[in-house]
């Protein structure tokens, strides 16, 4: 093991365990139109190996077709942003470079993982405990944050959305968290591990999931679910997941706050309006978009209806991930994306399907294909697909 190895595998572990702060710590950069995370300073420290080594390995992985469609995403957005259609300040293009050089640390952990996997440095098993330990203290701490402090109204001026009496965590989101305990019931579910450790995880991570109040995580968990009995000819106990989510959802305590009414229409409608501006942008710029990471000057532009949006979280992105590769990128973005999620769909092992499937369920509703965590999940599962 050379000493590059070494300091890969403990950045990687690092990395899996940045998930814990999530959201918390940050450090604001451009005027609060974007922020570096401890997860982007690891991901970029593990790009430097793959730096260094980059001469030795461009010819064995210029061979795999999925690191060919990557790099064709990257390029993509990279001629969107080039080639936008807006009128922005250099710290706003700048800020959209960001982003799209955060895209790029995050994928590329897939090198070192595959890298590490293949020369037995690191365990599929190791990487597995790491996660659950990560996902296990989110969950945790949730239900710390739902019972002493369970309302996010007063961080609204710092762009979150008004969250009350739902588990959000370090997360500060509920819906992002909704899909990572989704995630983590299905690394539990297709892990070897004990029986009652599998009853505990599973309990804590299935309950945190029912107190986010996101339905989208709730479908991606019934859909992941279905396609895992499936495959695996256990269809017996579809029945049996579908009525606990279903009685669990009705027990649900309904304190006050429209966000805890499973039966809420608002969001629906903001949902909807968001796919209707995003579909308006594709439709005007069809070829390139506007520019990966661009999304909140174009709403400014099309003077979208958002409060808040020059601080707002939700401001920069739209509510669908493949509608806004399509917004951003054009017909060709999306095309190439598409390509790549099918290349790794191909030769995935039954979790990291069964994961891709739930991200992709859920993306239809947020941004879940960009959001940094669950990149960190995704393209670190990939890498080790890579070894296919």
């Amino acid at each position: 093991m050379t000493i590059l190895d070494k300091l890969s595998k403990y950045l990687l572990i690092l990395f899996i365990f940045s998930l814990i702060p999530a959201a918390v710590f940050r450090i604001p950069i451009f005027n609060l139109s974007g922020f570096i995370y401890p997860s982007d300073f690891l991901a970029g420290l593990l790009v430097i190996p793959n730096a260094i080594n980059i001469i030795q390995l461009r010819r064995y992985y210029s061979q795999i077709k999925l690191v060919r469609y990557l790099l064709l995403l990257y390029a993509a957005f990279f001629l969107s942003l080039f080639f936008s259609p807006l009128k922005m300040t250099a710290v706003e293009r700048g800020t959209a470079m960001m982003y799209l050089l955060r895209f790029i640390a995050y994928t590329s952990v897939i090198f070192t993982v595959h890298k590490l996997y293949s020369k037995d440095i690191i365990s599929l098993r190791l990487l597995k405990i790491t996660f659950l330990i990560s996902t296990g203290i989110i969950a945790f701490f949730g239900w710390i944050e739902y019972f002493l402090y369970p309302d996010l109204r007063n961080l609204y001026y710092l762009g979150w959305d008004p969250h009350y009496k739902r588990i959000f965590s370090s997360f500060l989101d509920p819906n992002f968290l909704g899909l990572f305990m989704v995630l983590s019931l299905l690394l539990v579910l297709l892990s070897k591990i004990r029986r009652y450790q599998k009853w505990i995880l599973g309990a804590l991570f299935f309950f945190t999931l029912m107190f986010t109040y996101s339905r989208g995580s709730y479908l991606a968990l019934i859909i992941s679910i279905l396609f895992y009995f499936i495959k695996t000819h256990t269809t017996r106990s579809i029945l049996v997941i579908i009525l606990l989510i279903g009685i669990t959802a009705v027990l649900l305590p309904r304190p006050s706050g429209a966000g805890v009414r499973l039966e809420r229409l608002f969001s629906i409608t903001e949902r909807l309006e968001n796919w209707k501006f995003g579909w308006k942008v594709f439709v005007n710029h069809p070829i390139l978009g506007v520019g990966f990471n661009t999304v909140r000057y174009a709403k400014v532009l099309y003077q979208y209806p958002q409060d808040n949006l020059l601080a707002s979280h939700s401001g920069a992105g739209l509510d669908n991930s493949f509608l806004l590769v399509a917004a951003t990128s054009g017909i060709i973005g999306l095309t190439v994306f598409l390509m790549l999620l099918f290349q790794i769909y191909s030769h995935a092992s039954m979790l990291i399907k069964a994961s891709l499937i739930a991200i992709a369920i859920h993306s239809f509703f947020v941004n879940s294909f960009f959001y940094p965590w669950v990149m960190v999940w995704l393209w670190i599962m990939i890498g080790i697909t890579m070894k296919n």
